[in-house]
């Protein structure tokens, strides 16, 4: 299951000069380390029992672009 989030996830930053640094495995949830230069943005994507993302939110206090976040927002 959380495979398939992973791949999801993948395919969309693929051709965006986006990768991902770490992921923090917790339960229910995935946070998810983006990068693309110096720029650094961490997402918590929540998910239910069945491995369907329920929502993500950005965790601000982590991340130090505004432009990557909108530019996450747009492609996830």
């Amino acid at each position: 299951l959380l495979k398939n989030i992973f791949n999801e996830i993948m395919k969309k930053i693929d051709d965006k000069g986006i990768s991902v640094s770490h992921i923090d495995h917790n339960q229910y949830q995935e946070k998810y380390y983006f990068n693309r230069n110096e720029e650094c943005v961490v997402v918590v994507f929540y998910y239910n029992k069945s491995g369907k993302v329920t929502k993500w939110l950005v965790d601000q206090n982590k991340s130090n672009s505004d432009d990557l976040i909108e530019t996450l927002k747009s492609i996830l």
